[in-house]
């Protein structure tokens, strides 16, 4: 990567990259490959043990069934899915093109991983919101905060998540088409200007 000091830019350099071969296509080379994928399954492993544990307990035992642990079971639930959503990142990693697993694929895996990311992001607010509920006005909270409307909030915000990610998916296409589109009109007129 070079500074280009005039108007304060960075310009990648392609040189750098390593070559694209018969089994690796990366943007990093194998000795930053290696261990960064060892770290991803430990810790791949690891949170889909700990999230599993999360929410059986929070499912078999009937006093662990508060409104705050409900939340949190959502949120392990959230997270495990992430998780299983690492390997293909790592095949992204590791071989960055071509994407070989087939265009359904590619948009279901980024739709699946952001919509639990916005959804875990919710929860945390709504989380905090009840917490601070339970602090700042005990006796409104025990009323107002219960099990079958937290419940339904959690059930929102998954709703929410994911119809709020389909819009930003579908903003997303129409900007990739506006933009083939554009580059397919500017060709067609650099053409023309040749033939004139």
């Amino acid at each position: 990567m070079k500074n280009d000091s005039e108007n304060g830019t960075l310009d990648f350099d392609n040189s750098t990259l390593p070559e694209c071969g018969e089994h690796v296509c990366s943007y990093f080379p194998v000795t930053t490959l290696i261990p960064l994928t060892v770290i991803s399954l430990i810790v791949m492993i690891t949170g889909i043990i700990g999230n599993t544990i999360t929410i059986l307990i929070v499912g078999r035992y009937k006093e662990m069934k508060t409104t705050t642990n409900l939340y949190l079971s959502s949120m392990a639930v959230s997270d495990m899915v992430i998780l299983l959503c690492f390997p293909f990142d790592l095949y992204r990693i590791w071989k960055s093109r071509p994407w070989v697993l087939g265009g359904f694929l590619c948009q279901f895996i980024n739709f699946i991983s952001e919509s639990c990311t916005y959804s875990t992001i919710l929860h945390i607010t709504a989380l905090s919101i009840e917490r601070y509920l339970a602090i700042c006005f005990p006796l409104k909270a025990k009323v107002f905060v219960t099990k079958r409307r937290v419940k339904m909030v959690i059930a929102f915000l998954w709703v929410f998540a994911s119809s709020a990610l389909h819009d930003v998916e579908y903003l997303m296409e129409f900007m990739y088409r506006y933009s083939r589109y554009m580059q397919l009109n500017e060709q067609m007129s650099a053409c023309s200007n040749c033939l004139k």
